[in-house]
């Protein structure tokens, strides 16, 4: 059979006309031979993505841990020389060995449609929980099941908006604006934090601290942050301020890689992203730098930063960009296929997830 024409002449025609021409053609083709013309594409999808490899393995990064689905990084420091590193798979939880990152060292019991993990550095406790709101709790000395499987009553969850102390872990409930309290020692869960004038939208942990961004349920209203103390399983008001210089529904927490510092990220719908250190003493933002994306149309998947080195590692549709913290200057861009998730592990590495697999990047 003829090598079929390329899909992409489709959109190079100079008239009307012969567009129309050039869809005829195509529409043909499919008809004459479906399952001829969908291996060319395949082979044409195939050559595009070994490019893509090409390219990124002269830049540094190197492909690891191939079928990964949500391929979704998550991380927390037991000690400044020792990170613990779970990659969200489709139906489990696994962690990895940084140094060896083919090294499998634990995996979950399956749930349908697993989305995140909280690790408990302290306890050695990690919660895996898929979108409908089920989760397994494990003992990682063991690698038991401490309880039977839990449900959260929430969906949406996000493990870097949690929050835990002792036998108590808090999470929020994005879609009814309350946060929640599970009970580590039984599975119980209850409701600890609503407002009839507020939908919380955003929390997270800072040492013994939460820190919860409640959105007004009338839009003249500002948006309220609160700081609680955990004290004995119960959170007591500290502090609290409303803050209207931001649009709130568009902001996206993360620490930072020392974990001293808590980044917000701001997307501007089609423009850029911006970037604001929280500062936790007066509970205000303070701009950090903004990074043009003009051109990802929107698609910000993720973002980590490592502001003792001065950088912030940023996921988009199809490239990764390493970019100068103060400045938003753009040090370093790789292609890759339809990003997901990336994560510092120390000044001069980091892993980046995409829907089909894992990489390794070395700076």
């Amino acid at each position: 059979m003829e090598k079929m024409q390329n899909a992409e002449t489709f959109f190079c025609s100079d008239s009307g006309e012969d567009l129309l021409n050039d869809l005829e053609k195509l529409i043909a083709e499919v008809l004459k031979d479906p399952e001829a013309f969908q291996k060319q594409m395949k082979k044409e999808g195939d050559k595009k993505k070994k490019e893509l490899e090409r390219i990124a393995g002269k830049k540094g990064l190197t492909p690891f841990l191939s079928r990964a689905s949500h391929g979704i990084v998550h991380k927390d420091d037991v000690r400044k020389d020792e990170t613990r590193v779970f990659i969200i798979r489709q139906t489990t939880v696994i962690e990895i060995d940084q140094n060896d990152p083919e090294k499998v060292l634990f995996v979950s019991d399956k749930l349908s449609n697993m989305c995140g993990a909280f690790f408990d550095h302290r306890g050695n406790r990690l919660l895996v929980f898929n979108t409908s709101g089920h989760a397994f709790l494990y003992d990682m000395a063991t690698g038991d099941k401490l309880l039977p499987k839990i449900y959260l009553k929430a969906s949406d969850l996000e493990g870097e908006g949690m929050a835990i102390n002792d036998d108590y872990l808090w999470y929020l409930d994005k879609k009814r604006g309350r946060i929640k309290r599970l009970n580590l020692l039984d599975g119980s869960v209850e409701n600890v934090l609503q407002d009839s004038s507020y939908k919380f939208i955003y929390m997270i942990q800072k040492e013994a601290c939460i820190y919860a961004f409640a959105a007004p349920q009338n839009a003249e209203q500002s948006v309220k942050i609160t700081r609680y103390q955990i004290q004995n399983g119960e959170l007591i008001e500290h502090f609290s301020r409303l803050e209207c210089a931001f649009e709130v529904g568009r902001l996206s927490p993360r620490h930072d890689l020392n974990e001293k510092e808590i980044i917000f990220s701001l997307e501007k719908w089609l423009s850029g992203v911006e970037f604001y250190v929280f500062c936790s003493e007066k509970l205000n933002l303070k701009l950090l730098c903004e990074v043009s994306t003009a051109e990802d149309m929107g698609y910000f998947c993720s973002y980590h930063t490592n502001l003792d080195a001065g950088q912030i590692l940023m996921v988009l549709a199809n490239r990764v960009l390493l970019v100068e913290a103060e400045s938003g200057t753009i040090i370093k861009e790789i292609a890759i296929e339809y990003g997901a998730n990336c994560l510092f592990l120390d000044q001069h590495t980091a892993f980046i997830s995409t829907w089909e697999k894992m990489y390794k990047l070395v700076m």
